[in-house]
């Protein structure tokens, strides 16, 4: 089986890097390893329990690591033994890319294979067990290399350590204050439970009703597309971070007031609209949009995550679509979201049944993107890796992707040709072409 996949870590490019060659990270990174000793500068031998389905075993064997370009990429092999278990053997292409003075993005590709009783199982299910194992490798690693520490309710801003294995490489235990709480740029009186607030080019939209699990009213629908294109708008923001805080990312919209605003057709109109306005302003603003997922999920929540760019969840999320328990209809521009990203047979699934699908089950089928243990600062990584480049670029290529993703009729082809012309006319595109000859960074201006 062949797999791929990055991870952003808070840490240097030279501190990942000695870290990979560090026998006392790698063991604490490697899923059931009990030991992991150093016998040469490029191998080791090691003992790891593993499980896979109904079978579990000791494996013996060696890791070797080769193709070593210090600090940008090696390649690591690995083979061990199970007795009558049978046989497992891989490797992983890493490359590490500096993003910044203080991070790295780490890529890597993988390749796995078994043999014995183990090659018996069948293919989905090791393919499946190998793809956890290398995701929680990486993750463990990624949390050896820089661990984060949480404060309040509110997840934090990214806080790298140089203490734990990297204090021990390093020579240093010194921890890096955490970021000062950031102020609420809008919390509209007529809106209370949607706040928004910005971390440089950033804006993170909250939501915030505890007591409701961040359930929506009509005055957070409305306001919630008025926020959403007003940052559009708004030159100094580069990317939209939505999130629920308290746990929950929202759980649809607060059914206690439907007595109230969905009483009459006229109101049900009004409302069903007002929900769909909040969907079509995310979808359509020229900035890229990212849903940090934890806890709940659900029904009009989660139409509010599908149509964000990128969805990122905690592994104990819980998301689903209750409308078929309730006789409702789910929209139109939110069931083609969930279409879209996990095909026919998934969606109707989903809408027929009502089932609750998790954070892992959920990535498989393509409804979200990436598992982490901190989604929060995941899509703060995601929204900055873009910050930087051409807003133009990335308006006009954001329009006609969602545009073919619609399918016939869903682009306009006129509109699509001035995005085009008018970023291949801007000064940003001369900014890019002399920022290239002269070999440095460039600075978008969004025009």
């Amino acid at each position: 089986m062949d797999m791929a996949g990055e991870k952003r870590i808070a840490a240097s490019r030279e501190d990942v890097w000695r870290a990979l060659n560090d026998p006392e990270v790698l063991k604490a990174s490697i899923p059931g390893c009990e030991e992991l000793e150093k016998v040469s500068d490029t191998e080791f031998t090691s003992r790891i329990t593993a499980k896979v389905g109904p079978i579990k075993a000791k494996f013996s064997g060696k890791v070797e690591l080769s193709d070593i370009n210090e600090p940008v990429s090696y390649r690591i092999n690995g083979e061990g033994q199970g007795g009558v278990a049978g046989f497992a053997k891989g490797g992983a292409s890493v490359f590490l890319d500096a993003d910044g003075a203080e991070a790295t993005v780490l890529r890597y590709q993988v390749e796995a294979n078994v043999g014995g009783k183990l090659a018996q199982l069948g293919t989905r299910l090791i393919d499946s067990t190998a793809s956890k194992l290398a995701d929680k490798f990486f993750e463990q690693f990624s949390d050896t290399v820089a661990p984060t520490e949480a404060a309040d309710d509110t997840p934090p801003a990214e806080t790298p350590k140089a203490g734990g294995f990297m204090g021990k490489l390093m020579g240093r235990g010194k921890t890096t204050a955490a970021a000062p709480p950031t102020p609420e740029i809008s919390a509209a009186a007529d809106a209370p439970g949607l706040v928004v607030t910005q971390e440089g080019p950033i804006a993170l939209l909250s939501f915030d009703r505890p007591e409701k699990r961040n359930a929506m009213t009509l005055a957070m629908w409305r306001r919630l597309a008025q926020e959403v294109r007003r940052l559009g708008a708004d030159d100094s923001v580069r990317a939209i971070v939505l999130t629920g805080r308290h746990g929950d990312f929202c759980v649809g919209a607060d059914i206690s007031e439907f007595g109230e605003v969905r009483g009459t057709a006229e109101q049900t109109a009004a409302y069903e609209q007002a929900v769909e306005d909040g969907g079509i302003a995310i979808a359509e603003a020229p900035k890229p949009t990212i849903a940090a997922i934890e806890g709940y999920c659900i029904g009009g929540g989660l139409g509010l995550a599908v149509a964000c760019d990128f969805r990122i969840a905690y592994p104990d999320a819980t998301l689903f679509v209750p409308s078929a328990k309730m006789s409702i209809v789910y929209g139109v521009r939110e069931t083609q979201n969930i279409l879209v990203l996990v095909g026919l047979s998934q969606a109707k699934r989903l809408l027929f049944s009502g089932a609750r699908v998790g954070a892992e089950e959920s990535r498989q089928i393509g409804l979200i993107d990436r598992v982490a243990r901190d989604p929060l600062n995941e899509a703060r990584a995601v929204a900055n890796s873009m910050a930087a480049n051409a807003p133009l670029a990335i308006a006009g290529s954001k329009y006609i992707l969602n545009g073919l993703a619609l399918g016939k009729g869903g682009l306009d082809l006129e509109r699509a040709h001035e995005l085009i012309t008018r970023a291949s006319e801007s000064d940003d595109y001369r900014e890019g072409r002399a920022a290239f000859a002269e070999r440095r960074k460039p600075d978008f201006k969004g025009r």
